[in-house]
């Protein structure tokens, strides 16, 4: 499945939605999102919009990311497009 969300039809630098912060970033094995409260489904995709990853994140926990090589992903929020998409560097 490739992903043709607002950052794949305008381009990530026109966004102006609510973006949480992914830390660390770049990510070498584990990441988490500042986000305080809540669930939230995520997506990963590859460069090529080829859907990587989809899985239930909940506030505070952290999200192993060991099984992607390195390179440059794009993590989304599938329910919740007021959250623009963030650019995921894997070392």
């Amino acid at each position: 499945r490739k992903y043709t969300g607002p950052a794949a039809r305008e381009g990530m630098e026109s966004l102006t939605q609510t973006t949480p912060k992914l830390y660390p970033n770049p990510v070498k094995d584990v990441c988490r999102l500042d986000l305080s409260e809540g669930t939230f489904d995520i997506t990963i995709y590859g460069t090529d919009g080829k859907l990587l990853d989809r899985r239930r994140y909940t506030a505070g926990e952290l999200i192993d990311l060991q099984h992607l090589s390195a390179g440059i992903y794009l993590l989304t929020f599938p329910d919740h497009t007021e959250m623009a998409p963030i650019r995921l560097v894997k070392e």
